[in-house]
């Protein structure tokens, strides 16, 4: 009598094959991810480096960088008389080929709804150029949702922060500072209010007097992961601390230990940050400070908002650091456990230290 010969995976077999596809995907998921995250983390860099010929550009036909507008009625970095409120990104606009963008831009009007607010709201003149998406200032590591922390025009945000320098009453690495001092940053300054101290409009290439090499000019930096006044759950990189202390005299490493001892995040403030790549108010956030180690929260000096002491921190979603554009125009990772003293020194364009030279 023939005997019929079923074929087929027993229970227990079958049980040992899922077992092992699923080790296979454990095993090469993490590979995946990672090879994911080297072309986000490389398209990055390029952005930076494109980000560095733009402003090179604008040196050559303006004589220098472009200008970050803190408050109303400053004057723009093109020669205008521009009403404020205006990014060095919004500057830079007609070199990175995005010149119908930039025409599409009132830059004579108060780019803000009201004088001490830098929002915009749906009805502005330039609320649809402010909701334009624009490649090269996003990052695709990291991620973000439409939101109407910066205004009703909802405008869309960037991932990139100039280097402004160090605070005007700190007295530098050392202690040795004279203060108030004046504005060392990479990107220049505009605000009426004080206009003679500490702001400078225009950098030019020569002001680096420890050379552009030694000199970051910007950063990566997270948008705002805060929405409304909830931030529990959110992340802390995105998290601004008010600690206080505008006119306070302080050396950097002061700095530090005086924005860790604040306990308390402040959803509002926080939830502005990298929200608008339109926008020169310091809470956009689109300038920073070389003060803080990288991928640490923000800190608020209160009062600072104009003057350009919101001590944002450069930020980023690639494992162990962020990276920063150098004034002549190399990219680097600098790891969040950077020698602060050599993160410091490369803030500086004229501290007489080629410390900056180390990243």
């Amino acid at each position: 009598m023939n005997r019929i010969h079923r074929c087929g995976f027993t229970l227990i077999e079958l049980l040992v094959v899922i077992a092992i596809i699923a080790l296979l995907i454990a095993l090469l998921l993490p590979a995946v991810q990672a090879v994911r995250e080297s072309a986000r983390r490389s398209q990055c860099s390029n952005n930076l480096k494109q980000l560095g010929l733009a402003l090179h550009s604008f040196h050559g036909s303006m004589g220098h960088f472009p200008v970050n507008q803190t408050g109303p009625g400053a004057p723009d970095g093109r020669g205008g008389n521009g009403k404020g409120y205006f990014s060095w990104l919004a500057e830079l606009l007609p070199y990175i080929e995005q010149q119908p963008l930039a025409k599409s831009i009132d830059y004579r009007i108060n780019n803000a709804d009201t004088p001490f607010d830098g929002t915009i709201g749906r009805t502005h003149r330039n609320a649809a150029a402010a909701a334009v998406p624009v490649a090269l200032f996003l990052c695709p590591s990291d991620s973000y949702r439409d939101s109407e922390a910066m205004g009703s025009a909802r405008p869309a945000p960037s991932n990139y922060a100039a280097n402004v320098g160090w605070p005007p009453m700190c007295t530098g690495i050392d202690g040795a500072r004279p203060v108030p001092a004046k504005h060392n940053g990479a990107i220049g300054l505009s605000h009426p209010a004080n206009p003679a101290s500490w702001h400078v409009s225009r950098v030019r290439a020569g002001d680096f007097t420890d050379g552009l090499s030694n000199t970051v000019m910007a950063a990566e930096r997270l948008i705002s992961s805060i929405e409304g006044e909830e931030f529990v759950g959110a992340d802390p990189r995105t998290l601004m601390f008010c600690a206080g202390g505008t006119t306070t005299v302080r050396s950097l490493d002061k700095y530090f230990l005086n924005c860790g001892a604040a306990k308390t995040p402040d959803p509002g403030y926080s939830q502005t940050i990298g929200r608008a790549w339109i926008s020169g108010w310091g809470l956009a956030g689109n300038i920073y400070m070389q003060v803080l180690p990288i991928n640490t929260r923000h800190c608020h000096l209160a009062g600072g908002e104009f003057d350009g002491t919101v001590l944002i921190t450069p930020s980023s979603r690639h494992p162990g650091g962020a990276q920063a554009l150098m004034g002549d125009g190399r990219v680097v990772f600098v790891s969040n456990d950077v020698d602060m003293r050599v993160w410091w020194a490369a803030g500086s364009r004229n501290g007489r230290d080629d410390r900056g030279d180390g990243l």
